[in-house]
């Protein structure tokens, strides 16, 4: 047995129904036990579970206390049991990993040099995801003393007192991402916001009460609450220097006075604190980060350069050790103290460069940024800031190489959103397309590291298309290949249009894209092309060689398609047009007769139909009229077509201005031989849509070729409507 005077850390815990976490917590603890002399006292506050005997496996010291609402009471019930020289607590459902930091501690005899001590807890934001986690130094070891006790009834705590010594070990805590229920969360809240209520109304010049109670109004986003008590607290002590808890008051009121339109006033508020205070400590690091942003929202960009700057000067001290945490670092978490805080700062000054116009001290910020640390949230704002002075200087090199850098992270969502980005400024600046897929396409970085990226395929193709080198089919084929099965996001809409024009790959890529969604791919493609119906030209071996297939949501992408090629403002000479809206029409109403049964299409029934459906009979009436040569049938039809679908009244003028020229040109009537001769093959490609009446229409076809042999055009097309061979 070891005896009392021989204790050198009595280790506290309370515990409530944590039989699936304790023995994880007790036995990360074995280590320290086994090797210094320790005490372990657990505190029981009313266990359902088998919590108790699992304790009991640990220790004797195992106590029941009756929970009466008050986190401090229970603390202090094992505390008064504790015989060491210090005091720890930990909670049943964090752990430690590795404490030999906490055994050196200890066995070396340097914890008779402090009063306190800290370690960090860990607490993960997911449990699946162990990399997304929020480091906090709290204050857990306490060297014991006379009157020593834990207060508060919630948030329960030991005055600190100097000199801290900082561990590094960390204990690993789950609790936050495992209160996934809404539900949960908000009783939880509504628990620890009435205790604090309670007990700052009993002692409102408690600082540490006065912090606590603000976090928990933010917590629960009561904006109005947290602001007025931000400002009380500040008004009241802003100039108690050595108030452990003013720089964070400071802190949240100059990023008030910002978000309230007025950052000069935060500023000075920051200068105020910044000059009264004698040594630097660690939170300053957020009062530089603050100043700079305020001084930049302020429109003072050299200020909040130079501030910039003070702060890096200042975390490099404190990446080396250099810079004190002090008792307010630990009884108030300061933000900007890690890598990933440090690309804030970046971004202001990349900013406030761009502003003053002194770009290459911006390429120099940017060339420092660390992608690898960088979230989604700096991200956005630096490629941001990145593309605005890429556009405004043609400076297009500069980006093949970073999203290279962003490739390399292997975090697919970096690469994703340079790729969102950047095509939403393509389509901004069309004139940098060109300049785009050459530098993309010709970048040695890319070639050489990622040859195969979807998004180095898809500027290759641009780029071919470009040169017109008749590569870009051969890529398109690559890209499928690679993502064969997966869904093309609408990003690379190129390639589905090539996909489209393929076989092979049709099926696959229009399976996993809504018909709804064909629109979005189609619009993105229509934004890039001025030329787009000369590139589905040379898709698609010409307007007259393109022939509906079996499969119904290609033949409706194929009208889409051609739709809004009709509706967009590219520049298509009058005749193209006029053909293309002539083979729209003609696909259309093709499509419109293996949807509905030939009774619906008709003037009684048509009107059943929707609005693009009934456009696309009253349109394919006027064709026929023209082919009648019913002038007066052909101007009736088209006013129907414009009044059921006005979308399409620029469309329907353009083909009404060129079949008036044509009608200049031709007799008014058509002779009474022509006009059969025009009956007959329409009757010919009716009856040739029933394979059981194929044999009737080529019978139909022969009797036709005696009476009109000179009519070479038509009855070709009839041929190979039949499929005729010879």
């Amino acid at each position: 047995m070891t005896r009392k005077n021989d204790i050198v850390l009595s280790i506290g815990l309370i515990v409530k129904n944590e039989e699936e976490n304790l023995a994880r917590c007790l036995d990360s603890l074995k280590p320290l036990m086994e090797t210094i002399p320790c005490q372990l006292i657990i505190t029981d506050t009313g266990s359902a579970d088998s919590t108790v005997e699992i304790a009991k496996r640990y220790t004797d010291e195992v106590y029941e206390f009756e929970w009466c609402d008050d986190f401090a009471a229970a603390r202090n019930a094992g505390l008064k049991k504790a015989k060491g020289q210090w005091f720890m607590f930990i909670d049943g459902d964090e752990w430690f990993e590795d404490c030999q930091d906490l055994i050196d501690f200890f066995q070396s005899g340097e914890y008779k040099e402090y009063k306190n001590a800290t370690y960090i807890v860990r607490n993960y934001v997911n449990k699946k995801d162990k990399s997304n986690y929020e480091d906090q130094h709290l204050g857990r070891l306490y060297k014991i003393r006379k009157g020593m006790a834990f207060q508060g009834s919630i948030h329960e705590y030991i005055s600190l007192e100097l000199p801290i010594k900082e561990l590094h070990s960390y204990a690993n805590h789950y609790g936050y991402s495992t209160d996934n229920s809404k539900e949960h969360k908000q009783i939880k809240h509504q628990r620890n916001l009435s205790l604090l209520i309670k007990e700052y109304q009993k002692d409102p010049d408690n600082c540490r009460l006065a912090y606590l109670l603000a976090k928990q109004y933010a917590a629960g986003k009561d904006k109005k609450s947290y602001r007025n008590l931000i400002r009380e607290f500040y008004e009241k002590h802003q100039e108690d220097w050595e108030n452990e808890y003013l720089p964070y008051f400071t802190y949240q009121t100059a990023l008030i006075c910002k978000e309230e339109g007025n950052p000069e006033q935060g500023a000075e508020i920051l200068k105020k604190y910044k000059k009264n205070r004698k040594e630097a400590e660690v939170w300053d690091l957020d009062i530089l980060a603050a100043l700079s942003d305020t001084c930049f929202s302020a429109g003072k960009f050299k200020a909040a350069i130079k501030y910039a700057k003070e702060y890096f000067k200042l975390f490099s001290a404190f990446q080396k050790g250099d810079v004190p945490t002090g008792i307010s670092g630990i009884t108030t978490q300061p933000t900007f103290v890690n890598e990933e805080s440090t690309i804030t700062l970046y971004n202001v000054m990349l900013k406030s460069y761009i502003k003053l116009e002194e770009y290459e001290q911006a390429m120099n910020i940017i060339q420092h940024l660390d992608w690898n640390i960088m979230i989604l949230e700096d991200l956005n704002i630096s490629l941001h800031l990145l593309f605005h002075m890429v556009f405004t200087r043609s400076q297009w090199m500069l980006l093949p190489d970073i999203y290279s850098r962003l490739l390399q992270t292997g975090q697919q969502g970096k690469s994703q959103l340079f790729v969102e980005l950047l095509e939403k400024k393509i389509v901004e600046y069309l004139s940098a397309y060109e300049a785009l897929a050459k530098e993309f396409a010709c970048n040695e970085n890319l070639r050489k590291d990622f040859p195969e990226d979807n998004y180095v395929l898809l500027q290759k193709l641009r780029w071919s298309m470009v040169l017109s080198d008749n590569e870009s089919k051969s890529i398109a084929d690559r890209f499928l290949e690679k993502n064969k099965g997966a869904r093309v996001e609408p990003v690379f809409a190129e390639f589905v249009l090539f996909a489209l024009a393929n076989p092979t790959y049709r099926d696959l890529v229009l399976d996993k894209i809504d018909l709804e969604d064909l629109h979005l791919y189609t619009h993105k493609v229509v934004s890039l092309y001025s030329n787009l119906h000369e590139l589905f030209i040379y898709l698609f071996s010409g307007w007259n060689g393109l022939r509906m297939t079996g499969s119904r949501r290609f033949n409706y992408w194929i009208i889409c398609f051609m739709e809004i090629i009709l509706l967009s403002n590219a520049k298509v000479e009058k005749s193209t047009k006029s053909e293309l809206t002539d083979i729209y029409v003609e696909k259309a109403h093709e499509y419109m007769t293996q949807l509905y049964n030939h009774a619906v299409l008709c003037e009684e029934q048509i009107y059943l139909l929707p609005r693009s459906y009934r456009f696309i009979y009253y349109m394919y009436e006027a064709k026929k009229a023209v082919v009648e040569g019913n002038r007066h049938d052909y101007v009736k039809q088209l006013k129907k077509a414009v009044a059921v679908y006005p979308i399409m009244g620029g469309v329907v003028d353009s083909l009404v201005n060129t079949m008036e020229e044509k009608f200049e040109k031709e007799p008014s009537n058509k002779s009474e031989f022509d006009f059969y001769a025009e009956s007959v093959k329409r009757k010919i490609k009716e009856i040739a849509k029933e394979e059981r009446l194929r044999d009737e229409a080529i019978k139909l076809l022969d009797a036709y070729k005696k009476i009109n042999p000179k009519d070479e055009e038509g009855i070709a097309e009839l041929r190979l409507l039949l499929r005729i061979d010879n």
